[in-house]
């Protein structure tokens, strides 16, 4: 509890909702940010209709709280997102949009499942943050649910990583949300925390931002695009340009396989 109240009385809290994180994750960083609400990628690269993030990647609106996220197709009728996207959000007012601007197609959520551990606290390094929409109905045509990794020995730190989300493209102006766009970041540590892993965004110039929440951190493995972590929040370093310029932080999903398989089966059962 001491050591609780000193941090918080040390840093600065920046508030984007209602949850703020004193940051201890890389040095010189001194607050963490909610990325769940919409004002994406900035500094990336726009997704063309052809690549292959462009069919399992989705963007989530939610009307409880105004706020937009992004997401993983994980199953024929299940999506995969930050439980932060649609945590306390009646299944009615969530909707999943597909297209690499959101308006090809859409489908309403009929059930959320968040992860039971979830913490809606930034204060944790693990908060849990996932949870699984069943949609109402079968896929659009041309959208496929993605890959997810299995072999976590396939990225070290260092390793270059692809991820996507339909977040804000101008920071500084919190402009630009709901354009699919991909950047390739690098693993800083995937040890920060059993449950998550982190890259390095600092001084890049590139990197996730609000609306990117619930977005897929992607690695090739071969000649294949494997999903293995959601996007959680990020945080900024002390004299930072912008909220978004420091570390991003993603919830490893190898630790949640028992979760997801069995949430599947209570939303889809065979």
């Amino acid at each position: 509890m001491k050591l609780h109240q000193f941090l918080v009385g040390a840093l600065t809290l920046f508030l984007l909702s209602a949850c703020a994180d004193p940051s201890d994750i890389s040095n010189n960083q001194n607050a963490s940010n909610d990325l769940q609400n919409n004002p994406g990628i900035y500094g990336g690269d726009t997704v063309s209709d052809s690549d292959p993030i462009a069919a399992t990647t989705v963007f989530l609106k939610n009307r409880y709280n105004n706020s937009t996220c992004s997401a993983s197709i994980l199953g024929p009728r299940t999506i995969l997102t930050a439980a932060h996207c649609v945590y306390k959000a009646p299944a009615s007012a969530v909707t999943v949009l597909f297209g690499v601007r959101g308006g090809e197609a859409s489908r309403k959520v009929v059930r959320i499942e968040v992860n039971p551990k979830y913490i809606p606290d930034v204060m944790y390094r693990d908060m849990h943050d996932l949870a699984i929409l069943k949609i109402s109905e079968a896929l659009p045509k041309g959208y496929r649910p993605a890959e997810f990794l299995d072999d976590y020995a396939a990225f070290q730190v260092g390793t270059s990583i692809v991820v996507a989300g339909y977040g804000i493209s101008m920071p500084r102006l919190k402009w630009g949300s709901g354009t699919l766009r991909r950047i390739n970041l690098k693993v800083a540590d995937t040890t920060w925390s059993m449950g998550t892993v982190i890259f390095g965004q600092r001084d890049l110039g590139r990197g996730i931002c609000f609306g990117d929440s619930g977005g897929p951190a992607i690695v090739k493995v071969g000649n294949r695009l494997k999903v293995f972590g959601v996007a959680n929040r990020v945080s900024h370093y002390k004299g930072a340009n912008h909220d978004c310029n420091g570390t991003s932080i993603y919830t490893r999903l190898d630790v949640y396989k028992p979760w997801i398989a069995e949430t599947i089966g209570k939303l889809v059962p065979k």
